[in-house]
Order: structure tokens, then C-alpha cells, then sequence
């Protein structure tokens, strides 16, 4: 997970982006998440601090004779 400005994005071990996650009123200096409760908390340079409920649903591929599906965003079962 990282923040940069105004913006909480999601990526994966790899280094590719996943997705936004949320925005805020400003720079985004420090964030975090909880995988026990699945809550992705961000702070701000104005103080402000926000927290956003992040849902981890499989991701399902096929591809000619092979069927995949990502658990976790991270890890794939082929």
C-alpha cells in the first residue's frame, strides 16, 4: 500500500498497481492496513486521518486449457 498525493493506491509484491483505495484533502504521509480486520488507515499533512474498509474478493482467470484464481490479491492458484 503506499499514499502519495492526495491519493491511497494498492499494489501487489510484484511492484504493479492494484488500484485506489481512497483519496484525501491532502499529501498522504503515512499508511497502513490491518489484515485481521481489512481496514486500510492513511494520514495526511493537514492531520487528518482516515481509515477504509478494503474488501479482498477472488480474482478468477482462464486462459485456453488453464484456470487461475488469486487469493489475497498476492497469490496465485493455478
Amino acid at each position: 500500500m503506499g499514499g502519495s498525493n492526495k491519493e491511497l493506491t494498492l499494489w501487489n509484491k510484484e511492484g504493479v498497481r492494484l488500484g485506489t483505495i481512497g483519496e484525501m484533502q491532502d499529501w498522504i504521509w503515512s499508511c497502513a492496513i490491518n489484515p485481521g480486520t481489512k481496514t486500510a488507515f492513511a494520514g495526511a499533512n493537514n492531520g487528518g486521518l482516515a481509515a477504509y474498509e478494503v474488501d479482498f474478493l477472488k480474482v478468477h482467470g482462464l486462459y485456453q486449457e488453464r484456470y487461475a484464481y488469486r487469493e489475497h490479491l498476492t497469490d496465485v492458484i493455478i
